[in-house]
């Protein structure tokens, strides 16, 4: 039985509580996402520089994720190498992010307290993101594909669309069942590549199509 990324999230809630999980579902989109290179080491700079650009970002969630999981592979990578970069070890792996895909909107519950803004620049409650996200990582010679599933918050400001939270689910290896428990991944790989694509369409540095 396949189940969809959101029910993926009502099924790790029920796994916190001591149910059991079922299967994991599969993500089966095989496109890659090419690398540009009109980035700086920082990740800072628009990335699509010949290609029409938006204006401002949309205003409707879906059409807002629709844009970013387009992008997200791309903008993971550069966090990925950026991080390799700044460590400076010697690699012994190697972690592409392949595709984004499979959004959900419906929301799940929220328990009080559970979010909450800090901040009056907030003009509505966080919109809920879920999708997943396919990887591959090269160890010793082989190569494993990592299907992790992400749970986003995004808040609309006065200053544009900003990531408020994040948690994400991981699978470390096909034969690991199920993923592992909701983590806060805010300051993760994946949750760095929201920021600044967010950055990039809030000034209007993002690609229209």
């Amino acid at each position: 039985m396949k189940y969809s990324t959101q029910a993926m999230w009502a099924i790790a809630t029920c796994l916190m509580l001591g149910w059991a999980v079922g299967d994991e579902i599969s993500l089966r989109e095989k496109s890659a996402m090419a690398q540009d290179s009109n980035v700086d080491s920082k990740g800072e700079k628009p990335i699509y520089k010949s290609q029409p650009r938006l204006r401002t970002c949309p205003a409707d969630v879906q059409d807002l994720t629709t844009l970013l999981l387009r992008d997200l592979p791309g903008y993971a990578n550069r966090v990925i190498q950026r991080s390799r970069r700044i460590a400076r070890k010697a690699e012994t792996s190697a972690l592409y992010v392949i595709v984004a895909g499979r959004p959900e909107f419906i929301p799940l519950s929220l328990k009080p307290g559970e979010y909450s803004s800090t901040s009056d620049a907030v003009l509505e409650q966080p919109q809920q993101v879920f999708f997943t996200t396919l990887e591959r990582q090269y160890t010793g010679g082989k190569m494993s594909e990592l299907q992790n599933f992400h749970w986003l918050f995004l808040v609309n400001t006065d200053s544009g669309w900003r990531l408020a939270l994040m948690y994400s689910r991981f699978s470390y290896s096909p034969s690991v069942k199920p993923a592992t428990p909701p983590q806060e991944s805010s300051n993760g790989i994946m949750g760095q590549a929201v920021r600044v694509w967010l950055k990039d369409c809030n000034a209007g540095a993002v690609r229209s199509q």
